[in-house]
């Protein structure tokens, strides 16, 4: 009924409540609890919290009902928003009347269905049907969207949208030192001790699996496979670097922690990981090519020798190692092109791509079949945010929630267009569809919608 987790999360809410009772102001504790509600959607991703609940779900609850009791007598919302997220749901519940009525619907992998047996020819694509599955992810969605009309005060204020950014950022700091404590377990213990440790810790019964998830044994050694799930495996850096490219790297702490990322992406031991290092080199480069105002010269100077060490490095890496060099990059390279190109290989390393890749190919043909409304949200799975968000929502979908997001966040796309086209590249090949409308994905808006701050000095503040 209660994981332990779980009565982590509710104990730790009722002490903050108390405080903020006692002293704290409630713009403060309304931004306070936020933070913490986007920090557990993106770490927390599966088990049970409390009473059947799941975590994504609890911190969404927490964070709507407080909010709203705590604004009862003044609580006012922006029109625009709340118009938009209104069309939003009469596209959305269309696209489920649709799903219901209409009998030529294609054939999708339902959520039910594991991708993989459907790959290997155990299980099968089926129509698309109303499930509960569609209730879950309808419930997900409207509970996001209600909780950025509710915040829409903190992203419309340049200084709130910056911390928040600044406090994601620094729970990625402690996610790696997890990854690397992690590591260090899996490689000189047991690659299964800590997983299932974790399944302790979200409520999961061992027992009723068919297998303990252990980390693989890839290029010699144990990678991670993530403390808290899938969904916060390493494949959610992608946050974290986008938010790096927004903000940049400004002081030799964060310096130190941009480096330390890298090597997180290495412990991983799985091409999630390595394709993320291109991301991280543009962010890099980027950074020390543009002279930050107000930056130290020493920062400055330290940020150009990590990179020419580095250089020399990879340099001395591929004259004298180039064996080891070759194997990891090779296998990144396969990986990448079995998704891109579209190979469908049985044979390691271009295994788990190719399923992705046959996934979203359903997908993708299912949108084809109902482009308009697609097959409705939370019906079929897809290894890709345009692949998922296109076949469940539809074009109509699409664009009622790119509308209903810009009220909030007021894209910058122009001045981030490079930025879009690489975020898209890599969600389509590394995120699943439930992220676009979950919590976790917030701080990847609020990267579009954050407006240039001259003053440096106030990251540092924050």
């Amino acid at each position: 009924m209660f994981s332990i987790l779980g009565i982590i999360i509710i104990v730790s809410y009722l002490v903050s409540l108390l405080f903020f009772l006692l002293n704290w102001r409630h713009k403060q504790y309304q931004f306070f609890l936020l933070n913490a509600a986007i920090i557990i959607n993106i770490f927390v991703g599966f088990g049970t919290a409390v009473m059947g609940i799941g975590f994504v779900t609890l911190s969404s609850l927490l964070y709507n009902t407080t909010v709203i009791a705590l604004n009862i007598n003044k609580l006012s919302v922006n029109r625009k928003s709340l118009v938009a997220f209104i069309i939003l749901m009469i596209v959305l519940f269309i696209s489920l009347i649709n799903l219901v009525c209409n009998p030529y619907m294609p054939d999708v992998i339902l959520m039910d269905t594991s991708m993989d047996s459907v790959y290997y020819g155990v299980g099968s694509v089926e129509k698309a049907v109303l499930s509960r599955h569609n209730i879950s992810a309808l419930k997900d969605i409207i509970m996001m969207c209600i909780a950025l009309i509710l915040s829409l005060e903190f992203f419309k204020d340049k200084n709130y949208l910056h911390r928040l950014l600044c406090n994601i950022r620094k729970a990625f700091y402690v996610y790696f030192v997890i990854i690397t404590f992690e590591f260090i377990v899996n490689n000189l213990m047991t690659p299964s001790v800590l997983r299932n440790m974790v399944y302790l810790l979200v409520g999961i019964d061992t027992s009723s699996l068919s297998k303990i998830w252990t980390a693989e044994n890839r290029f010699g050694y144990y990678g991670v496979t993530g403390l808290f799930s899938e969904q916060s495996y390493i494949s959610v850096m992608l946050i974290f670097f986008t938010i790096v490219y927004v903000q940049g790297v400004k002081t030799k702490k964060e310096l130190f922690w941009f480096i330390y990322s890298i090597f997180a992406l290495i412990m991983s031991g799985c091409t999630t990981g390595l394709a993320l290092i291109p991301f991280a080199m543009i962010i890099y480069i980027k950074d020390i090519l543009k002279k930050g105002k107000g930056e130290r010269k020493s920062v400055r100077a330290l940020k150009w020798s990590v990179f020419v060490g580095a250089f020399l490095l990879c340099l001395y890496i591929c004259l004298f190692n180039i064996d080891i060099f070759a194997e990891i990059w090779i296998d990144a390279y396969n990986k990448i092109s079995a998704l891109l190109k579209g190979g469908y290989y049985n044979t390691s390393p271009e295994r788990s791509a190719a399923i992705r890749n046959f996934g979203n190919s359903i997908a993708w043909k299912a949108f084809f079949e109902s482009p308009l409304l697609g097959v409705g949200i939370g019906t079929t799975r897809g290894y890709g945010i345009l692949s998922g968000l296109f076949a469940n929502f539809g074009i109509l979908g699409v664009a009622a929630y790119l509308y209903f997001l810009n009220t909030i966040f007021d894209f910058r796309i122009k001045k981030k267009a490079v930025l879009l086209i690489i975020v898209i590249l890599y969600s389509s090949i590394l995120l699943s569809v439930w992220y676009s409308y979950y919590f976790a994905w917030i701080p990847l808006y609020a990267a579009f919608g954050v407006k240039e701050i001259n003053n440096s000095t106030l990251i540092r503040k924050t």
